[in-house]
């Protein structure tokens, strides 16, 4: 789901903001949040925030579902740290890190025909980032992207 999707969908189940400004405010909590999976957050909204209130959804009302849900929203995005300290790229676990250093997750490279060794080829012996490792495994394992 988009912003502009995102804020039809508010106002439809909802009521439509009475100002402009309301509208423009809500729009930018969006982009400030761009992480978020829309989708999964207007589902969480509408869980908490009744339609029955007869009110528009403000600024306020996303944060307060925002705060409630952060830790939902950030695993249904696919990209968290779990509490073991795995980190997770497009719902991938790409590895953890281990005294300030990322070490990746190399199993998902054992099923490509060059493996291990076009990763080293690729990334030489220099620290990557999760970033980096994912849009790797991504490309190399034809996995989608999914960005918050």
């Amino acid at each position: 789901m988009t912003a502009e999707e995102f804020c039809k969908a508010v106002q439809e189940y909802y009521k439509p903001w009475s100002s402009k400004i309301m509208g423009v405010m809500v729009v930018e909590w969006i982009r400030r949040h761009a992480e978020i999976e829309l989708n999964e957050f207007f589902y969480m909204l509408v869980e908490e925030y009744p339609a029955s209130y007869d009110k528009a959804v403000d600024v306020a009302a996303l944060q307060s579902a925002y705060k409630r849900n952060r830790e939902a929203l950030k695993i249904a995005s696919g990209n968290y740290t779990d509490g073991a300290g795995n980190i997770y790229r497009n719902g991938l676990e790409v590895g953890h890190y281990d005294s300030g250093r990322f070490i990746p997750n190399l199993s998902p490279l054992q099923t490509l025909p060059d493996g291990i060794a076009g990763y080293i080829e690729y990334f030489g012996s220099g620290n990557i980032k999760p970033e980096q490792y994912a849009d790797y495994l991504s490309e190399k394992i034809k996995l989608p992207v999914k960005r918050g």
